[in-house]
């Protein structure tokens, strides 16, 4: 094992060693003859090969202040010290100690933290007579300033000032501000500095929620920030490396999130600038090259220097970001500089507009009259959106009433004869069965609503034999179909399996078979037919054109009237239906639409009026095995408790009532409670004796979520059921080893919920 190390530290030594000396020879040979004769050489080091803008711009500037015929020799090197290791470095400065060994170096320049330290610990090996000059060091080298060598000079960053600044600034100009997000690398250098960020909050006293992201790679900065709440803000720090240890550059990290993120992103150094940055307090890359070169010179001259010196900070904003976020201008600090302000025409131009006028007034009278034609036009289609508006909602409304009065009726009438038959047990229970179906006609009516509004259930795809599930879509179709309208099936059995939400699939062939038995006027024959096929090209069909491949197609035709084209041209937009108004809400084929296009897959119409209509979905086909079958909840029979204590909350008396019920028939001992805050107590009081929590997400005291995480941290493995009908508000919750339970649930749903979450493999009667 020694050997082998031995053997890998060597090739690395000599690896590095012939490209340094091969840059090295190049750029001596290159400009020997160009330089006056040499009184002194700086060794400029930084701590990264990957040269960004913020270094380009330092060097570049230095290299101007200390410029050939200065008498000064500047030498700059870029060694890979962000996440090396201390072996790495020592190789490093054998490296540099074999092309600089025979050099006299006067000066030893290390550029950010990495730099700095590695000059600090390493220069003794290269240059063990020349002084130092730390430019923006960590923590290691400010916080032993004092104990440094008289030849130790430190050129400190003004990330302090400038971030207790920046900081300060964010909150004025945004008053409403909820969050603060300090985004940076995850090397010493970027931790360094976010140490420094936290210690400049700490001391301007803002209470303001502040995280910090350390390392994340820019999708994963995505997908953190796009469910931040819209009034946070965003501090850039210096970014190194990221988590996996590959380089990666503040300027791309910001342009990336300018992209994706709605949020306004500060920063505190300049070249963040046209990136992405609104601005802030900063310090420019060529005032730390100015502030360098300065001392460099009075060391070199042996005049008298500060051991620690502070770069300047300024201002500085990007117009077309502020414009964005619409910050006040007039906020801004006096002084501040704008920077990528919008031309102004008339100062850029002012000569030529003064020669133009005459034309400019003689030209007035037709702009005029096209500017009025142009704002009616404008206030004409605007009339005309709104109206389309509200006869969008006008038929929405009018089907959902219509709909609801009629399950409202079936409800309340079935509930005033089960009361009128309550001796005889067999038409009380057929009453009661009446009143569970219209209940669910009632949700499967707001499941509709809350797919257009985002609030319905996220996917679950599996591999499903698509036979099986048109077979059992047909069996459940067939059971509302009226006597005179027939349904057949046509599939073949060997069809390829295909990645899909089966619940919602059968909803979309449920919805087309209701649509075609409304265009048959409930008397005609509905055919489904299921084949596999393969494209060898692009097929195009009513929207969109298939790419080639092998698919599985389901083709759901009727005997109806068929649709004429210019209804074909709105069939799949929501809302939109020919039927008379409370006849239809205009959702049914615009679900199925979405459904199809949700599962990626393609939607054919063929039709014509009086011939008919052919629906044909084309799923693609998938190469994995299909399940056995499409999953079934097991019956609520055999998940019976054994007298397991749920705490119950809830801050409905009906809704609490119902359910202690239903949770105490599976043979469970609940415990209610309608004020979350009193549940709260009873379970600080012994939190050992409950098995799950239940409870509603929308409270007054304390909704659900809150009660949830105050309950983990008292005991952190205790499950719990949120039970809501909010489903857009569960993505931002923040719970681990949450379930969620959709209002309403049948019986069987919060038996299987609850025995799901006490995590009983083998639930028996």
């Amino acid at each position: 094992m020694h050997s082998k190390n031995s053997k890998t530290k060597l090739a690395f030594f000599f690896r590095y060693t012939l490209v340094i000396l091969t840059a090295c020879g190049i750029s001596f040979a290159n400009h020997a003859a160009e330089q006056a004769p040499v009184e002194h050489q700086i060794l400029l080091i930084y701590g990264s090969t990957d040269v960004g803008e913020w270094e380009q711009t330092y060097n570049s500037e230095i290299l101007r202040e200390l410029s050939v015929g200065s008498g000064k020799s500047l030498i700059p090197e870029f060694l890979s010290l962000v996440g090396s290791t201390a072996e790495e470095q020592e190789l490093m400065a054998e490296s540099l100690l074999l092309q600089y060994g025979d050099s006299a170096i006067d000066l030893v320049i290390g550029v950010t933290p990495e730099a700095s330290s590695f000059v600090r610990n390493h220069s003794s090996v290269f240059a063990p007579e020349a002084p130092h000059l730390y430019v923006l060091p960590g923590n290691d080298i400010l916080d032993d300033a004092d104990t440094l060598p008289a030849s130790d000079y430190i050129l400190r960053s003004a990330v302090d000032v400038a971030a207790e600044l920046t900081l300060e600034l964010i909150v004025e100009l945004i008053p409403d501000l909820s969050n603060i997000y300090v985004v940076g690398g995850a090397g010493d250098g970027a931790l360094s500095y976010a140490n420094r960020i936290n210690e400049a909050l700490q001391r301007t006293g803002i209470t303001t929620d502040t995280q910090y992201l350390h390392g994340l790679l820019p999708e994963e900065l995505i997908e953190e920030l796009q469910q931040v709440p819209r009034t946070s803000a965003i501090l850039m720090s210096t970014y190194d490396i990221d988590r996996l240890g590959q380089p990666q550059r503040a300027v791309i990290v910001n342009s990336f999130l300018q992209e994706h993120i709605a949020l306004p992103v500060f920063a505190l150094f300049d070249s963040q600038i046209g990136r992405g940055a609104v601005g802030g307090n900063m310090s420019s890359s060529s005032q730390y090259a100015v502030g360098t070169a300065q001392i460099a010179r009075d060391i070199l001259a042996g005049n008298a220097v500060p051991r620690i010196s502070d770069a300047p900070t300024q201002y500085v904003f990007d117009s077309a970001r502020l414009n964005a976020f619409n910050l006040n201008r007039g906020l801004l600090p006096e002084g501040s500089i704008i920077l990528n302000e919008e031309p102004n025409f008339i100062l850029d131009n002012i000569a030529l507009i003064a020669a133009a006028i005459l034309i400019m007034l003689a030209q007035f009278a037709l702009i005029a009259l096209l500017w009025r034609a142009i704002n009616q036009r404008r206030h004409a289609e605007e009339e005309l959106k709104t109206t389309q508006k509200m006869e969008a909602l006008g038929s929405l409304a009018g089907g959902i009433a219509h709909d609801f009065n009629n399950i409202l009726m079936a409800i309340m009438a079935n509930a005033e004869l089960a009361k009128s038959v309550l001796a005889d047990p067999d038409k009380t229970e057929a009453r009661l069965n009446n009143i569970i179906s219209a209940s669910n006609r009632a949700k499967g009516l707001i499941s509709q609503i809350l797919l257009f509004s985002r609030q319905a259930a996220a996917q679950t795809f599996e591999t499903i034999n698509i036979a099986t599930l048109l077979n059992e879509s047909v069996q459940q179709i067939r059971a509302f179909l009226p006597a005179e309208c027939t349904i057949e099936v046509d599939c073949d059995e060997s069809l390829p399996a295909a990645s899909i939400d089966s619940n919602q699939l059968h909803q979309a062939i449920m919805n087309i078979c209701i649509n075609a038995q409304h265009a048959m006027n409930n008397a005609g024959k509905i055919t489904i037919t299921a084949e596999r096929v393969d494209l060898e090209e692009d097929k195009k069909i009513f929207r969109h054109d298939i790419p080639p491949g092998t698919y599985v197609s389901i083709e759901i035709k009727d005997t109806g009237v068929g649709i004429s084209e210019e209804n074909q041209r709105h069939i799949f937009e929501p809302f939109y239906t020919t039927k008379p108004q409370g006849k239809g809400a205009g959702l049914g084929l615009a679900l199925v639409y979405r459904i199809v296009r949700a599962h990626d897959a393609y939607i054919d119409l063929q039709s014509s009026s009086g011939e008919g209509s052919s629906f044909t979905i084309y799923l693609k086909a998938s190469e994995q095995s299909a399940s056995s079958k499409i999953p079934k909840l097991r019956s609520s029979n055999a998940l019976q408790g054994h007298g397991e204590r749920i705490l119950l909350v809830d801050d409905d008396d009906m809704v609490l009532d119902a359910t202690a019920r239903i949770l105490e028939r599976l043979n469970y001992k609940v415990h209610a409670f309608r004020s979350s805050l009193k549940a709260l107590a009873a379970f600080k009081e012994a939190p050992q004796q409950w098995d799950l929590i239940f409870t509603d997400l929308s409270m007054p005291e304390m909704d659900g979520a809150r009660l949830g995480a105050q309950i983990r941290q008292i005991r952190g493995d205790i499950d719990i059921i949120l039970y809501t009908g909010y489903l857009d508000a569960v993505d931002a919750i923040d719970l681990e080893n949450l379930r969620i339970l959709s209002k309403p649930s049948r019986l069987d749903e919060i038996a299987n919920a609850v025995a799901t979450a006490l995590a009983r493999p083998n639930p028996t009667f």
